[in-house]
């Protein structure tokens, strides 16, 4: 729920509606809603009141195989919808969370995604940062992992006085059956330390910084990269383009030192992948046969 410019409110519901209220003045007695709109496919909406009065809509669709795709649309004070935007991540399910609006437009979600872990041999939520243009295009994703056998979800987020952002949900894992309140802080680049957006390593500079291991590559889908001189601090996986397929950041107080990738879905060919370390950035070649 959300409030609106003329004193009303906005509310989403499960398998997506919105109803936009006003109060009468008079008694401040709710009315019946002014306007009441179903959006097919949309499953657990969030709603926010933009700044010039749109709505926007934060959820996840269903696709085939049983499967959810993040999803955000923009819709007018009157229900019509400006857009949908639908995010084909890498792994089988991602969703929103609440998503705040920048001053100048642009739009950051919280959400999560599952992935699969190897060394757990189980399917995980992480944690997800997106920002997008006004419309709706994507212009950065960052990956939030903690611990190999933990989901870490993201109900939701707000921006800071600082300008970053902190995000808010759980963390809790299978064995144990423990959950626990999970926040994280980051910079305006959704950064955890400053430096995860700095310049991607090349990979003809692959053995000036720290060793690595990464297997097996050449690769028809799947490859993990080792770090046994130091932990991992971030990964950035780039195409032959110089598009983003992913971008994972890491914590110091939970070491990380092995980390599978997936490259299902995309086609044979050269790709970057870049690790950062306390050594700084170092750049290997990946090729998917």
């Amino acid at each position: 729920m959300d409030t609106t410019a003329d004193e009303g409110y906005v509310l989403g519901e499960y398998r997506a509606s919105i109803h936009n209220s006003a109060f009468c003045h008079q008694n401040r007695q709710p009315r019946q809603p002014v306007v009441k709109k179903n959006f097919n496919g949309n499953t657990y909406p969030r709603v926010k009141t933009l700044h010039n009065g749109d709505i926007l809509l934060t959820a996840a669709t269903y696709t085939s195989g049983d499967h959810y795709l993040a999803r955000m649309s923009r819709i007018s004070p009157n229900g019509n919808i400006l857009w949908h935007k639908t995010f084909p991540f890498d792994e089988p399910d991602s969703w929103f969370g609440f998503a705040a609006e920048l001053d100048d437009g642009s739009l950051v979600n919280a959400g999560n995604v599952i992935e699969y872990d190897s060394a757990s041999n189980g399917n995980w939520a992480r944690g997800i940062l997106t920002k997008t243009d006004a419309q709706g295009n994507l212009l950065w994703r960052r990956k939030f992992y903690t611990q190999t056998d933990h989901n870490n979800e993201f109900f939701g987020m707000i921006s800071t006085s600082d300008s970053g952002f902190l995000m808010y949900g759980y963390a809790y894992s299978d064995s144990n059956d423990l959950q626990a309140a999970w926040v994280v802080k980051v910079d305006s680049l959704g950064c955890l330390e400053p430096g995860c957006e700095g310049s991607v390593a090349a990979p003809e500079a692959e053995a000036t910084a720290v060793a690595l291991n990464i297997y097996p590559n050449p690769t028809t889908d799947r490859f993990t990269v080792e770090s046994p001189e130091a932990p991992l601090l971030g990964l950035r996986l780039i195409d032959s383009n110089g598009r983003v397929l992913d971008d994972v950041q890491f914590f110091r107080q939970y070491p990380v030192r092995e980390y599978r990738l997936s490259l299902a879905g995309q086609p044979p060919g050269v790709y970057v992948l870049s690790v950062r370390t306390d050594k700084g950035w170092v750049g290997r070649k990946v090729v998917k046969q």
